[in-house]
């Protein structure tokens, strides 16, 4: 199970970005269906995504992490979440990146 997680992880990982949930959506489809995976996938995702929502009130705890797993493990399934976590992903870099320079620049 872990080998199958870590080459998840690294085939994710060398995706583009835009493209990885889509296409982490797709490989996932293939090897977990079922209704009973859908579920147990939904509500860790759920739990994951409430544990961030707490964890963001904690000063110091960086629950945006857990709540970011929980969201991507949720595209999994569904391919409009892939989607949009992909373009979310692409407007975020992009705004990273002219935040660095922004500051590279002063």
């Amino acid at each position: 199970m872990w080998r199958k997680l870590k080459r998840g992880y690294r085939q994710f990982k060398k995706d583009e970005p835009g493209e990885r949930f889509i296409d982490a959506h797709d490989r996932w489809k293939e090897y977990s269906n079922g209704p009973v995976a859908t579920v147990l996938i939904i509500v860790s995702g759920a739990v994951l995504i409430a544990g961030g929502l707490f964890l963001g009130l904690v000063p110091g705890v960086p629950g945006i992490v857990l709540g970011l797993l929980g969201f991507a493990l949720i595209a999994t399934r569904f391919r409009r979440m892939a989607i949009w976590l992909d373009w979310s992903e692409v407007k975020i870099r992009r705004t990273w990146n002219r935040c660095r320079r922004a500051v590279a620049h002063r």
